[in-house]
């Protein structure tokens, strides 16, 4: 039995999607309400690290972004440094947690 001959523009190219087969993602509902807090959570523990591993490395305090007698240099190179870890914390969580608590099936493109 031949399958029906498909026209130009409707073939799944699998070099673009990766597989032949779609893959869906059912998402516990529970998880948007689980992923968020502990993204919070996170974020706070490892704030709180880096901080004390400045204040260890430097035997200064964290540089305040509103203390006059911080340089700018200084006060923004600390807050990209820690959005950039609070970011990189974030996706991870969400990601985990999200994977945690879904389901996939596989069905056929």
């Amino acid at each position: 039995m031949n399958p029906a001959p498909s026209k130009p523009g409707n073939q799944s190219d699998p070099a673009i999607d990766g597989s032949q087969e779609a893959q869906q993602v059912e998402v516990n509902p529970l998880m948007h309400l689980v992923a968020p807090l502990v993204a919070v959570g996170a974020t706070f523990v490892v704030r709180k690290v880096l901080e004390a591993s400045y204040r260890g490395i430097t035997g200064r305090p964290v540089p305040a972004p509103r203390d006059p007698n911080v340089a700018w240099g200084q006060a923004l190179a600390w807050a990209m440094a820690t959005a950039a870890v609070a970011a990189a914390v974030e996706v991870a969580v969400y990601r985990g947690v999200n994977q945690a608590g879904s389901a996939r099936s596989t069905e056929p493109a």
